[in-house]
């Protein structure tokens, strides 16, 4: 063997246990990647839900300000901030911002107010329709809850599941093409 190929060798020699340790190395690279990746995620997770549950905790405490003394639906500035909260409430629900099975708990609660006070229905189609060509997604979820107060039912629970269902496929509704 000449003195090359010795070299040859002992450099081959060597960058085997080099090799080994470095594709060692890399796995628990990838395993240690994994890990963090696993914690961000769960952190996002817990974000949020954090977020949703500070928001449900915010609409519910502004509900619960709105109507300490009442419903004012003859009151101009208390329907203002009363639809504008329910506006609010609509837009995080759409964007999958709270949770949907608490706006449909919340809307159950809107069309029993429209039933039990029919002002509170025109006081909202009013508002609705002045932005409704801004944001007429907002306008169509409305309209249909007035319908579904509106409609006849064999009793409370069957407008409630039909409350329910309304909401819990607003999702799945076609969307409109932009023009």
């Amino acid at each position: 063997m000449t003195g090359s190929e010795i070299g040859t060798l002992a450099v081959a020699c060597t960058s085997l246990p080099l090799a080994a340790f470095s594709v060692v190395f890399a796995a628990q690279s990838v395993k240690e990647s994994k890990r963090q990746s696993d914690v961000a995620e769960q952190a996002v997770l817990d974000a949020q839900q954090t977020a949703q549950s500070a928001a449900v905790i915010h609409f519910t405490n502004r509900y619960f300000d709105l109507m300490g003394n009442g419903p004012k639906f003859e009151d101009p500035d208390w329907t203002s901030e009363y639809w504008s909260l329910h506006a609010t409430e609509f837009y995080f629900f759409d964007n999958n911002w709270i949770p949907r099975f608490m706006y449909e708990l919340w809307m159950v609660e809107l069309v029993f107010t429209y039933r039990i006070h029919p002002l509170s229905r025109s006081s909202h189609q009013h508002y609705v329709k002045r932005y409704a060509l801004n944001y007429p997604d907002m306008a169509t979820f409305f309209n249909e809850l007035v319908r579904i107060s509106e409609a006849e039912f064999s009793d409370d629970v069957a407008r409630q599941v039909a409350i329910t269902n309304y909401v819990a496929h607003w999702e799945d509704r076609p969307l409109m093409e932009a023009s």
